[in-house]
């Protein structure tokens, strides 16, 4: 079973995040930071796009 949940970009530490990115939330904060880890709460990005009120926003996919 996949998750798929979509997030406002906002929320993400990286105003040019692509597809294939793999972000995890910061221990501090908890804003999706992009990362290279193997092991923890892991999500994909599967696709990036702009709301119908031109905020861009992605569509995320827990790996991990």
């Amino acid at each position: 079973v996949y998750v798929v949940i979509t997030y406002i970009k906002y929320i993400i530490d990286n105003k040019d995040i692509k597809v294939g990115a793999i972000v995890t939330p910061s221990d501090t904060t908890g804003i999706l930071t992009v990362t290279t880890a193997e092991t923890g709460m892991l999500w994909q990005v599967v696709k990036v796009y702009t709301l119908a009120d031109r905020q861009k926003a992605v569509r995320l996919m827990r790996i991990a």
